[in-house]
């Protein structure tokens, strides 16, 4: 296959093979819809006809793109773009606010003095957080101070923990950064949590939608897959929606496979039964014995 790589794999903290994609998509109170699958290929793997970019350039031309005929408001993102100026500066530049998870080792100044996040975050303490509890009971507390990143200027910085039951014990401190100023901290937790989205669609887009198990070998096919890929997921997303139906893509598939096997037996029953004996056309409508 054309363009694979060793990527990490985060969820199981290993390298795997296979092709890594740049996601962007569009929240809603039903999921994501997402907007583009765009694959980053590592420099040593191009194609001799390819360009390198990087995730962070890609995920760059592509928000500008889309920007030109959707209106966004605020981008949520992970800390592999959380930490690239660059990235976020093409945001402000297009007026798009940003929440976006950060790396403990991102240098940030509080009260005059320059350090990382994470050394920043041991001079704090249990006093400087307000705890909260989730609908389910869960406990975490949030610490939100006023900040400055070079070239960003003035942003605001999160600082979450949730409480380990088990353990006993707060968890490792989750890093965020915005440059919505005005907002709490738990309407800018709220904000980035509604990136979890994203990992619901390539969850039910691997399971139902051919995202994962695909076999071509070119890359122009990979390209196409991904292009299908987003546009049935939309359509289903749409079919949801019209139809105010409260179902997963998976429900959605079966919905539409059913819908297809009515309209091939009413297919069947109108037809002469000179034509429904063809094999060949009992085989294309799913028929044959």
């Amino acid at each position: 296959m054309d363009c694979v790589g060793k990527h990490h794999d985060h969820l199981n903290n290993t390298f795997s093979n296979g092709h890594d994609i740049v996601s962007l998509g569009i929240h809603t109170e039903q999921g994501l819809i997402p907007l583009a699958l765009k694959p980053y290929v590592k420099k040593n793997d191009i194609l001799p006809h390819m360009e390198f970019k990087t995730k962070n350039v890609i995920a760059q031309e592509t928000i500008e793109r889309i920007s030109e005929t959707i209106k966004l408001d605020v981008m949520t993102m992970d800390s592999w773009y959380g930490n690239n100026t660059h990235l976020l500066l093409s945001l402000k530049r297009q007026g798009i606010h940003f929440v976006a998870a950060i790396k403990s080792n991102r240098n940030v100044t509080i009260n005059q003095k320059k350090r990382f996040v994470r050394e920043y975050f041991c001079t704090l303490n249990d006093s400087d957080f307000n705890e909260y509890k989730d609908k389910s009971e869960h406990r975490f507390r949030l610490y939100k101070s006023g900040a400055f990143i070079s070239k960003l200027r003035s942003v605001t910085l999160l600082i979450s923990q949730i409480w380990d039951e088990k353990e006993q014990r707060w968890t490792e401190p989750f890093y965020i950064i915005t440059d919505l100023r005005s907002k709490s901290a738990v309407e800018i937790l709220q904000l980035y949590l509604k990136r979890s989205s994203i990992e619901s669609f390539h969850r039910e887009a691997k399971q139902h939608l051919n995202m994962e198990s695909y076999k071509l070998r070119t890359y122009k096919g990979i390209v196409r897959n991904l292009f299908l890929v987003v546009v049935a997921y939309v359509i289903l997303m749409l079919m949801m929606l019209s139809k105010k139906m409260k179902a997963t893509i998976g429900q959605m598939c079966e919905y539409v496979k059913r819908c297809c096997e009515t309209v091939s037996f009413h297919t069947v029953i109108r037809m002469e039964r000179r034509y429904i004996l063809n094999t060949d056309i009992m085989r294309n409508l799913g028929l044959e014995a």
